[in-house]
């Protein structure tokens, strides 16, 4: 179109090569994003099923590292738009509640370790640093939107059958993201959130929902102590698909406040908090789901 060559200054051939240039790189995209998920995807299925006897250590401390990684990314968004935080304090409390889940011990209360976060920030206070109100908020705000939320996928693992829940998870989780990315990119045509999320759209949250039906149902079948009726299937992978949808957007809605893309800049992933961020209202309910289950059955 004229204007567009006029816009952009570009004469015929130069405009039609600015395009195939974009749309190459919106296929590098795709393709670089897909191949990172996929690694990560079996790297994750792997750290699962060898977490047992002499390894049962390993999915804990990976879930360590992935939280630690995730609540530093938060806290240096925070710190740029100004709200300082205890980002240390948030992390070593982080890992020491993961600790006490895993050791299912009454010494290592997860409460315990919740008390004596928010007691030893009020001591550092009472010394050192200005502005302990909103310090102190941040770096609770990233131990409740973090934290909290995403150790329930300890939880789960210790179920019966917990280790195939958590896999399965992580599959809606594959559907939903990838699914939606990969179908929103090719089918997109109406924005989801314009003023949060413009690239996230209506048809690729709805190709991602329905994979995420169609593994749920699959996956029923693999589970034979707790198998779900169809209804309760459907319930569950619905639930879990739009979960994760607005775990999306939640993040998404804390990077446009602070005016950034990604929470890194990790080649293929933005950052780790933008892989998990999906999970944060998805994990937990998934966790109540089956402990609903176990009561009423």
């Amino acid at each position: 179109p004229i204007f567009l060559k006029k816009i952009f200054g570009l004469q015929s051939t130069g405009f039609k090569n600015a395009i195939a240039d974009t749309e190459d790189k919106a296929l590098q995209t795709i393709v670089y994003r897909t191949v990172i998920g996929t690694l990560l995807l079996i790297s994750a299925l792997s750290a699962i099923w060898l977490s047992q006897g002499a390894f049962s250590l390993i999915f804990p401390i990976l879930c360590a590292v992935i939280l630690s990684c995730a609540l530093f990314e938060l806290y240096r968004l925070c710190e740029a738009k100004g709200y300082p935080s205890m980002k240390y304090l948030g992390i070593g409390s982080t890992v020491l509640y993961l600790l006490a889940i895993w050791a299912d011990h009454p010494l290592l209360l997860e409460q315990g370790v919740l008390f004596f976060a928010l007691f030893f920030g009020f001591c550092y206070y009472f010394f050192y640093g200005d502005k302990p109100l909103l310090s102190l908020a941040m770096t609770l705000f990233g131990i409740g939107y973090l934290t909290l939320p995403l150790s329930t996928i300890l939880r789960i693992i210790y179920l019966d059958d917990g280790k195939l829940w958590v896999i399965y998870l992580l599959l809606i989780k594959a559907a939903t993201d990838g699914g939606g990315y990969l179908f929103g990119s090719m089918l997109g045509r109406k924005s989801l959130a314009p003023s949060i999320s413009p690239h996230k759209t209506w048809e690729g949250a709805a190709c991602g929902t329905l994979l995420a039906v169609l593994i749920t149902i699959c996956f029923n079948y693999l589970i034979p102590s707790q198998l779900l009726s169809f209804s309760q299937a459907l319930f569950l992978a619905l639930a879990l698909a739009i979960l994760m949808i607005i775990g999306d957007l939640a993040e998404s809605l804390i990077k446009r406040d602070i005016g950034v893309k990604d929470s890194a800049h990790i080649p293929g992933m933005g950052g780790v908090l933008d892989t998990v961020d999906s999970l944060v209202f998805a994990t937990p309910f998934l966790y109540l789901f089956l402990q609903t289950l176990k009561v009423y059955s």
